[in-house]
């Protein structure tokens, strides 16, 4: 068995030696930085032509496109404004509430403010039927008087 015992024989095996290539290295970050100045450039350059050709599609360049105005997508849609929406219908519940209109001017059905509705209510008392549906179609002549129990004589 012979083992090669002297020190500075063989190099020891589980050390690797240092084998960077700096110059590959700084290469590569010279290139890298090249190509990202060159491509933010390209970008910056198609944006500003995007924000031209943007601002020229403002112009309408189609007559029929005038005549037929703003055209809207089929119901039901988005609510684009829902706080300044919800105002609008509290401001017509509101209308509708404490003013006057016409619901039906043919049969002369108007709409009162509630607070004239309550006081009339208060005032007047609320409709009550006077007689059964059976009792109504029987005249009030020929009705015959009931007792206090409820029998007829």
């Amino acid at each position: 068995m012979a083992h090669d015992t002297h020190v500075g024989a063989r190099p020891n095996p589980k050390v690797q030696e240092d084998h960077l290539n700096m110059g590959a290295i700084v290469k590569f970050i010279i290139y890298l930085t090249i190509v990202t100045v060159v491509v933010h450039g390209y970008v910056w350059v198609l944006m500003g032509r995007i924000t031209a050709d943007m601002a020229d599609r403002d112009v309408i360049r189609y007559p029929l496109a005038i005549e037929q105005g703003e055209r809207l997508p089929p119901e039901p849609r988005l609510q684009t404004l829902p706080r300044e929406d919800l105002a609008a219908s509290r401001e017509r519940d509101r209308l509708k509430l404490e003013g006057y209109s016409w619901i039906d001017k043919n049969a002369g059905t108007v709409r009162i403010p509630i607070e004239l509705a309550i006081k009339k209510v208060i005032d007047q008392g609320l409709p009550v039927r006077s007689a059964t549906p059976a009792d109504a179609a029987v005249p009030a002549e020929t009705a015959k008087p009931t007792q206090a129990g409820g029998e007829t004589k």
